[in-house]
């Protein structure tokens, strides 16, 4: 065992695959631009990364898996026959049988070529994402759930959107609107790692759905790309090892907040903030540097210190080692342990210089010495607590009992526990998987945010806001 395990309260997809930029083309398999219509040419030593990218869907439907490493770069050229089939099984298991390719996008961003591509499946839409490097070949691929751009339900309307936080890094976004005025509006913040505004976790999209679902009740719904996504390398030059969760979530999700402020349909004084995962455990900080919030929703987060969190993640997986295995990764994972516990003692330079379960050293001190439950019992705002009892990130010990300890006398916190759910908010049917498993086979069943905790945030919100 090399390294310590760290999923920290989401699961972190390569920054180079999750990178956003802004489309540049878009297009479905009826209306094509004057470059891919029959017959049309593409400009001289230009490869037409479209049509590259649906023979990849070809050769994995027609289970030619032999046959595509010949459109691979030297990193992705690892990948082995069977590493192909076990992605397009798990394709099909999630989505259904494959049918046909639909609607795509192609954007640049950080140096790379992305085309997406919708594949229309029998039980639903998946969108294969395939990054190109500057040669053409493939620099990274994985697939998402679908589709790129999904029909609105009835009754509602969204708009793009773009704020101001961190200067130099514009924040993209869309608000979900109902058909009538918003009874209150809510602010969507992630979990960790690089997400988009769906907060897109194997084959599901709990933010899309939450928006969705909460607009239909009368609640306006603010989600965004996180900065760390639009911006991962930009970042890194700006910041380099004095990145912090401040820059990663706290200022954009306050900005998010001041921005629906001065929005006149929106009613400024029921405007909440909902976090998921690491977002849940930032809610008191966000609201420390944004007072006018009205409340909070934290769904699978943890008042604990997160280093306690990755501790126990690992310690779940190291149980599925074997016993050598075990032994080495009970080392790695008592070193880990002692440089948490000691932090504070370590110089500016020393942090610089060194990781905490996986996470750079000054980003965990400042990460590790957030107050989580003494700020909520400070501002005394309305919060609730949503957990999954079937959450394997952050258990119901870690998550919601924490909670009901860590919040003992807070006027008005509110708990919920779903004995189906998991992380995610999800249903998932099946055996219980592997701990490192949960992105590869339960995070890639297609499960929506059920309609009961959609109701029971919007019915809290409601009363809370006497609406």
């Amino acid at each position: 065992m090399k390294k310590v395990v760290c999923i920290m309260l989401a699961v972190i997809i390569t920054a180079v695959l999750a990178a956003c930029g802004v489309p540049k083309t878009q297009h479905s398999e009826t209306q094509q631009s004057e470059a891919q219509k029959p017959g049309a040419q593409q400009p001289e030593g230009e490869k037409d990364l479209v049509q590259i990218s649906k023979q990849i869907t070809e050769k994995l439907s027609d289970s030619e898996y032999d046959e595509i490493a010949g459109f691979m770069g030297d990193q992705m050229k690892s990948l082995s026959a069977k590493d192909w089939e076990k992605i397009w099984d798990e394709t099909e298991s999630g989505f259904g049988a494959f049918q046909k390719t639909g609607e795509f996008i192609q954007f640049e961003t950080d140096g790379y070529d992305v085309v997406e591509l919708e594949l229309i499946c029998e039980n639903g839409t998946a969108v294969q994402r395939t990054v190109f490097d500057s040669q053409g070949l493939v620099a990274g691929f994985f697939m998402k759930a679908g589709p790129i751009k999904s029909d609105l339900p009835e009754g509602i309307t969204e708009q793009e959107i773009t704020f101001d936080s961190q200067p130099g890094f514009p924040i993209h976004g869309t608000l979900t609107m109902p058909k009538e005025a918003p009874k209150a509006a809510l602010v969507l913040v992630h979990g960790s790692g690089p997400q988009d505004r769906d907060s897109t976790i194997g084959f599901n999209k709990p933010f899309r759905d939450l928006a969705y679902g909460l607009a239909a009740q009368g609640i306006a719904v603010l989600r965004y790309d996180k900065v760390t996504y639009t911006y991962g390398e930009k970042l890194t030059e700006k910041y380099g090892s004095a990145f912090t969760v401040e820059e990663e979530s706290i200022l954009d999700a306050v900005s998010a907040v001041n921005w629906l402020k001065q929005k006149d349909s929106i009613p400024g004084d029921s405007i909440y903030v909902l976090g998921m995962s690491l977002g849940g455990s930032l809610l008191s900080s966000i609201g420390k540097e944004c007072p006018d919030v009205a409340g909070y929703i934290s769904m699978s987060g943890t008042p604990l210190p997160l280093w306690k969190i990755s501790l126990q993640q690992n310690e779940m997986s190291l149980e599925e080692q074997n016993e050598a295995q075990r032994a080495a990764g009970q080392v790695i994972i008592d070193e880990e342990v002692q440089k948490a516990e000691n932090i504070s003692d370590y110089t500016e330079e020393e942090l610089a210089d060194m990781t905490v379960f996986g996470l750079p050293g000054i980003y965990s001190r400042h990460l590790f010495s957030i107050k989580t439950a003494e700020l909520h019992l400070a501002d005394k705002k309305p919060i609730l607590i949503l957990q999954g009892g079937k959450d394997r990130q952050v258990t119901p010990e870690n998550g919601i009992t924490a909670w009901q300890t860590a919040l003992a006398g807070h006027p008005d916190a509110t708990y919920k526990l779903y004995d189906d759910l998991n992380h995610i908010m999800g249903d998932y049917q099946g055996e219980a998987v592997p701990f490192l498993e949960l992105l590869s086979v339960e995070y890639r069943q297609n499960t929506p945010v059920p309609q009961y905790v959609i109701d029971d945030i919007a019915d809290w919100m409601n009363v809370r806001g006497n609406h």
